[in-house]
């Protein structure tokens, strides 16, 4: 957060609910901590890192976390800084470790499916019900229409510069789910899974030879992505 005088009584309200989870003896025991941090006392590489750290969270999660027109504030300001209002991060990590060492797994506020979910609804949730796993937080898991709301109306979730063009887009042999067009104007073709498998870059890759004779583009001028729920290891690394 910032020391600005305008937003002094939200961050007031989330450092009090912060202070009233910490110190029950039930998360104690689990070893739920807190720290309250001003942008202003962190060094531009620190602020760099962290802003970073939240795009990468955010591409991971499908939610959006930067502020746009209609959104209201989210953690990362329409000037890519962070944001004014104040934000919430949730970090699993082992004890003593240093806030470099952090990996964040959940931010608030931020935008699933058109829905926001703010800072102070998620920590009255922890506060009166106990631990609530932030990955399941947000109601349920996503679905593949999820998914391609979520992009379609964010593109930057998965990179800055993207713009979207079209959802199922039909080419021959099957259907292309996403199609963007990224800053330097290539297209960029997208295959949504909840699971994904080595089937799914097949898939792709078929439909990149399949858009590419039908644009007459080069291959080699098209992009391909999976965006996913979740991933299986031997398709990451392949």
């Amino acid at each position: 957060m910032y020391r600005y005088p305008e937003v002094r009584a939200n961050c007031q309200k989330m450092v009090s609910l912060l202070e009233e989870i910490t110190s029950s003896s039930k998360n104690n025991e689990n070893g739920i901590t807190s720290e309250v941090c001003f942008i202003e006392d962190l060094s531009e590489k620190e602020t760099t890192d962290l802003l970073e750290s939240l795009r990468i969270l955010s591409r991971k999660r499908a939610i959006g976390i930067v502020t746009k027109e209609g959104s209201g504030p989210l953690p990362i300001s329409r000037s890519k800084q962070p944001g004014r209002a104040g934000f919430l991060v949730c970090y699993e990590t082992a004890p003593k470790s240093s806030r470099s060492e952090k990996t964040p797994v959940a931010v608030y506020p931020h935008l699933i499916n058109k829905k926001r979910i703010d800072v102070l609804p998620y920590l009255s949730q922890l506060s009166s019900s106990g631990i609530v796993d932030p990955e399941n937080a947000d109601g349920g898991h996503l679905t593949e229409a999820d998914i391609a709301r979520m992009i379609s109306t964010f593109p930057d979730i998965i990179e800055e510069g993207l713009t979207f063009e079209a959802l199922e887009v039909e080419v021959r042999g099957g259907r292309i789910d996403a199609v963007f067009r990224d800053a330097e104007g290539r297209p960029l073709l997208v295959e949504i899974e909840i699971y994904a498998r080595s089937i799914a870059v097949e898939q792709v890759l078929k439909f990149k030879t399949a858009y590419a004779e039908e644009h007459r583009i080069r291959p080699e001028d098209i992009r391909i992505a999976i965006v996913c729920g979740r991933i299986k290891d031997s398709t990451l690394r392949a």
